[in-house]
């Protein structure tokens, strides 16, 4: 559905109201994770570095296993980002902290 302008009498352009359903059907979710790839790009390092910091254990946020990919949480990305200090969650599950414990 794509939204039509149209023109007031005082010529100022208007666009017609969107239904919340409508917009919550068509509209994509907003990712909150974002995968290893996208987090080396970010950081200016190449993909592969950041694929040997996280098997060494050293990626300065924590990286979650989903299935087959290796995920990374945009608000501990930005986290490091501004204060240079690596992230580390409150707890561990198990001492494996490169996946998640099923």
């Amino acid at each position: 559905m794509t939204k039509q302008k149209t023109r007031s009498s005082a010529g100022a352009t208007k666009v017609p109201a969107v239904s919340s359903a409508t917009t919550q059907a068509t509209s994509k979710p907003v990712s909150e994770m974002m995968n290893l790839s996208e987090a080396a790009a970010v950081l200016n390092i190449h993909r592969t570095t950041a694929y040997g910091l996280y098997h060494r254990g050293e990626f300065p946020v924590p990286v979650f296993k989903v299935g087959a990919n290796l995920r990374v949480v945009k608000a501990h990305l930005q986290r490091f980002l501004d204060t240079g200090e690596p992230v580390t969650l409150p707890f561990r599950a198990s001492d494996d902290s490169r996946s998640i414990a099923s």
